[in-house]
């Protein structure tokens, strides 16, 4: 009921703020992880990755700010790091990009084609794929 009562007034429960259902849920879900790693099956999405999380960890992967991601500055290093904390949100965390273009003050459509340029460029560029699999470690082993 208390969800219901914050979705009404336009507020979101952030998963990392969540009390006693949070820590339940994510121990669980360390659990899922490892069956998961063991029997070799695709990872399932990290439940409650919430976009903070994700920013926070590109940030640091970028030797970035996340308080410089979430600024209007327009440098290439940081649309580079936002498009790879929307794209990760995305894969990872089942955040949608208009989620995330929201969370950074960006227009959508913005957003969706600095995805697709690096969608486009982890296609050719194995070490930029290599990059990418280093954040989804720090993401997966992070809380």
């Amino acid at each position: 009921m208390a969800y219901v009562e914050l979705m009404a007034r336009g507020q979101e429960l952030d998963y990392e703020d969540a009390k006693s259902v949070g820590q339940v849920v994510k121990e669980e879900e360390e659990f899922a992880l490892r069956r998961f790693q063991d029997s070799g099956e695709i990872h399932p999405r990290l439940r409650g990755l919430s976009q903070s999380r994700v920013v926070n960890i590109v940030a640091k992967a970028l030797d970035l700010s996340a308080e410089d991601l979430r600024g209007p500055a327009r440098h290439r290093n940081l649309s580079h790091g936002r498009a790879i904390a929307a794209l990760l949100g995305k894969r990872l965390g089942g955040i949608s990009l208009a989620r995330t273009a929201r969370y950074f003050h960006w227009d959508e459509s913005t957003i969706v084609r600095e995805v697709g340029l690096l969608e486009q460029r982890l296609q050719g560029d194995k070490h930029a794929r290599r990059g990418l699999a280093t954040i989804v470690k720090q993401l997966r082993v992070s809380k």
